[in-house]
């Protein structure tokens, strides 16, 4: 329902009222939201496992390069 008189404008309130909820859906929504939950937090951690992952990939690669480098290689024609 909106409030204000038939006149004036609707001030864009509602009130929304919910029926209650079976026993059943009682019983099954919380577990589902904790299991929606811990799915979010592993991932978060995954997400997190994965940044790190390529950190280090990206760190092993430059001092692969450095090692590879024409710089430090001297090839010597006997």
């Amino acid at each position: 329902m909106a409030c204000g008189a038939k006149n004036e404008d609707p001030c864009e309130y509602f009130i929304w009222i919910d029926p209650p909820m079976c026993e059943r859906a009682e019983q099954v929504i919380p577990g589902l939201l904790r299991r929606i939950n811990g799915n979010a937090e592993e991932v978060f951690l995954l997400g997190l496992k994965l940044l790190y992952l390529h950190l280090l990939l990206h760190i092993v690669g430059q001092k692969l390069h450095c090692f590879s480098s024409p710089i430090n290689h001297k090839i010597t024609k006997e």
